[in-house]
């Protein structure tokens, strides 16, 4: 099924996705060393790194079936980028995360619990993706309903996408000032999940489930950007100039 636009524009978007996330990645380590702290929660780090492991360690294509000239370097190279930083936000995890709990549970096994949580991701990403379908949208060469792991991830991607805005905002409120945080973190998960929708629709890979999918994390990724634009300017600091 022909894409609906040139693959140069297509490549594109995929091109300021991987910014607007890596910039994010870069911050959230940066912040995250800087201040003795992490930034990203961890059930979504648990998320995120199984994601990007199967998706640059070819466990699953790299590119939609959707989208013949797809260039898979560029693409594999983007999602292990993603990984390697993911797991560097893990070390932060490791080595700051139990002393910011203290319910005695937590701050005792605070170990085993995050491993439970990556084992529990890698395992539960692998069966959706491989076990779950969807209709063809008119790939010769398949059957009627493909593996969604065949669109590179789509519906996994946004249903994590979604999730990560959730616990953001959750982690917003729980803690005092900015620490682990910043607008540009914000604003590149926003504007890397925008570009990643408009790649989706060039690519006739965002069905109704995307749409919506897509609608709410977007509707939850602004008003992180909006909160943490006037938490910043409530203590004083300019947003634009505050990495």
């Amino acid at each position: 099924m022909p894409t609906l636009v040139p693959d140069w524009v297509i490549s594109s978007m995929f091109v300021i996705e991987a910014i607007g996330w890596l910039t994010a990645y870069i911050l959230i380590i940066k912040h995250g060393f800087q201040e003795k702290t992490y930034g990203m929660p961890i059930i979504a780090l648990c998320g995120n790194i199984a994601w990007e492991f199967y998706y640059s360690m070819k466990v699953f294509p790299a590119c939609s079936v959707t989208w013949e000239q797809c260039p898979v370097w560029l693409m594999r190279g983007g999602n292990t980028g993603a990984l390697f930083m993911d797991v560097v936000i893990l070390y932060t995890i490791l080595r700051y995360g139990r002393s910011k709990f203290t319910q005695p549970l937590m701050v005792k096994y605070f170990y085993p619990i995050v491993i439970f949580g990556l084992v529990t991701a890698f395992g539960l990403l692998y069966v959706v993706e491989t076990e779950f379908f969807r209709p063809n949208p008119g790939v010769p060469g398949y059957g009627e309903f493909m593996p969604i792991h065949l669109f590179s991830g789509v519906y996994t991607g946004y249903a994590l996408a979604l999730e990560m805005g959730l616990l953001f905002i959750m982690m917003f409120y729980n803690r005092k000032g900015l620490e682990g945080q910043s607008f540009y973190i914000a604003l590149g998960m926003a504007v890397g999940n925008f570009t990643a929708y408009l790649l989706n629709v060039f690519t006739n890979t965002a069905n109704m489930t995307v749409h919506v999918l897509y609608a709410s994390g977007a509707i939850i990724n602004w008003t992180y950007v909006v909160l943490v634009y006037q938490r910043a300017k409530s203590m004083g600091l300019n947003p634009w100039k505050n990495f």
